[in-house]
């Protein structure tokens, strides 16, 4: 997700506090406060979120937190030098309500369309986990219609790990343990 524009300032690069393109709403007096479980409840954030920061597109950091944060914040949270990066402007933060866990990460290194026996994914892992992971955007599961509208039964369906799932997963090496 991209962030609205940050800016430079003289020789030091700083980015401005940014609210990250399609977060839950959050007010500037709730940015760095803790917030009490009904608060998060009301603006549909019960629990943590992960805030990635990201250069160019690619991940430097995840934070979980329960609250919004600027660029410059996860920056210095996450000890980044800047001087390392030569343009602030390709910083940006976005953020995943899910918190994946070792095991779906080793379920999303192992899904395809079929095993190496021949079995369907969906024979395989259950609705409810194939939902989520459908939801957060992990995976992407093609239902195909037949041209007559009458849509293909499930032995039909295809799936792949989205670009988003396989950083996801590479950012949890997989589901393997250290």
């Amino acid at each position: 997700m991209m962030l609205r524009q940050s800016s430079a300032v003289g020789q030091k690069q700083t980015c401005s506090t940014y609210q990250p393109v399609g977060a839950p709403a959050i007010s500037k007096r709730d940015t760095g406060k803790k917030q009490s479980s009904a608060a998060l409840r009301e603006r549909g954030m019960e629990g943590s979120i992960k805030m990635k920061l990201k250069y160019d597109g690619k991940t430097i950091g995840t934070i979980t937190t329960n609250h919004s944060m600027s660029i410059e914040d996860a920056i210095e949270l996450l000890e980044v030098n800047v001087d390392d990066y030569a343009d602030c402007e390709l910083f940006s933060m976005g953020w995943s309500g899910y918190d994946l866990s070792h095991e779906d990460a080793q379920k999303l290194g192992r899904i395809t369309t079929r095993d190496e026996s021949g079995t369907h994914f969906t024979q395989i892992y259950d609705a409810e986990w194939l939902n989520k992971m459908e939801t957060v955007g992990y995976i992407q599961i093609n239902r195909p219609i037949h041209q007559t509208g009458i849509p293909y039964g499930q032995e039909e369906w295809t799936v792949e790990v989205t670009p988003e799932g396989i950083e996801a997963g590479e950012e949890m090496n997989w589901g393997e343990e250290d």
